[in-house]
């Protein structure tokens, strides 16, 4: 019991740390950390929003399979938020990214750019605000079948 006790101290000293560590970076240089060099979680994207894979703003890069469709590549992904604020959607190869609410009504991001001034692999960067619930991303392009995301809020609590 003792020995148990010993070894999960330090890790979850690391985890407080680290979330301390990640509450007072800037979302972007978190993405790019994250975007070039993982952890990296694989999920394949589904060609409707049914069934469609979680992605979470939980400090890692997901790689992301988009099936073959009609037009390229293309399929959804979900997120699930617990809280009514805006995230920040990061990918690193140029696709297009459409949300949608899980009824299926579009949410307007409400800022995009095609780059950071953090890091170079960054190619898309969407401020979406997102209610509690789930919502879709369906990422889509004609040439490119696998793309890394990441999640992060974009109001940074900077009083922990």
């Amino acid at each position: 019991m003792r020995a148990h006790v010993l070894l999960t101290l330090p890790a979850s000293l690391f985890l407080v740390a680290c979330g301390h560590e990640h509450g007072h970076e800037d979302p972007d240089v978190e993405a790019c950390e994250h975007i070039a060099g993982g952890p990296y979680t694989p999920v394949t994207a589904t060609t409707q929003t049914t069934g469609a894979p979680a992605i979470a703003a939980d400090h890692r890069a997901y790689t992301v399979t988009l099936p073959a469709d009609p037009n390229g590549f293309g399929g959804f992904v979900s997120f699930a938020s617990g809280e009514a604020v805006p995230y920040i959607f990061y990918v690193d190869q140029n696709v297009v990214a459409a949300f949608t609410t899980s009824g299926g009504a579009p949410i307007t991001p409400q800022m995009s750019g095609t780059s950071v001034a953090a890091c170079t692999e960054v190619m898309g960067r969407h401020v979406v605000p997102l209610q509690v619930g789930t919502a879709y991303i369906g990422l889509s392009s004609p040439t490119v079948s696998t793309v890394n995301v990441v999640v992060e809020p974009a109001l940074v609590d900077h009083d922990h």
